[in-house]
């Protein structure tokens, strides 16, 4: 149902995905792999509104499941779709109400993943200059 066309549906499954994690914390661990995949889909489908949603259940995810969303091949599946979305909306309007939002659901990762972002770290920081 994340990949619903209907924007209702969209918030509504991140909203439950949200509180799911926010109950099962580190025992989500061993299926993150495939929600995250889910959720780049998503992050690439979604209009303005459901984004915002999908921004705080990821930074929900980071906060509850802690540093296993930094652990192996899964900081690949979901840093460099972020910074794409990051660069296409500080290029497109340095003022979408989308921007902060993301800047800070990305910053919760970053945190959790610690010294594993390091390959993102360049170019988010640049990134960061350029929209500052």
């Amino acid at each position: 149902r994340m990949l619903d066309p209907h924007k209702k549906v969209q918030i509504a499954t991140c909203s439950a995905l949200g509180v799911f994690v926010e109950a099962t914390g580190d025992l989500m661990a061993p299926y993150l792999e495939p929600v995250y995949r889910i959720l780049m889909q998503a992050l690439q489908k979604y209009g303005t509104r459901s984004r915002l949603v999908l921004f705080d259940t990821l930074g929900v995810m980071a906060e509850y499941v802690g540093a296993a969303i930094g652990e192996g091949p899964l900081p690949g599946m979901y840093v460099p779709p972020m910074l794409r979305l990051w660069n296409e909306i500080a290029t497109e309007n340095p003022f979408d109400r989308s921007l902060l939002p993301l800047m800070e659901c990305l910053g919760s990762s970053t945190v959790v993943c610690g010294l594993n972002y390091q390959p993102w770290a360049l170019e988010s920081f640049e990134m960061a200059m350029s929209t500052i």
